[in-house]
């Protein structure tokens, strides 16, 4: 094997290695702006249900002071059981792909 198909190895899981870290980055913000819906819907249920109001696909928050007025919404899809196994199972792929890309480096470095 020349340099050259040594290079260009390392090179495409240099490269592998990157991506898998960008996507284990983007699905962890992912889960943290879940993490931070559902903290504050969990909240705002524990300590003021009655500004909370059901409509056909969101829980949406009423000032206590202007009850016309909408604070905040949050998607009942958010909140989907099915969707939060899909999101963890994602999160555990990638750290597995990421983890195997760095070893991959690791070894071609060594």
């Amino acid at each position: 094997m020349t340099q050259e198909d040594k290079d260009a190895i390392y090179g495409r899981a240099k490269r592998e290695e990157i991506d898998a870290r960008k996507h284990v980055a983007f699905v962890r913000e992912k889960i943290a702006l879940l993490a931070k819906a559902l903290g504050g819907f969990s909240n705002l249920l524990a300590s003021s249900p009655q500004l909370i109001h059901v409509e056909s696909d969101e829980f949406v928050v009423f000032s206590p002071v202007e009850s016309h007025r909408k604070l905040e919404g949050y998607r009942k899809a958010d909140f989907d059981g099915e969707k939060i196994a899909a999101l963890l199972k994602e999160s555990e792929e990638a750290r597995i792909r990421c983890q195997n890309a760095e070893k991959k480096v690791k070894e071609l470095e060594g």
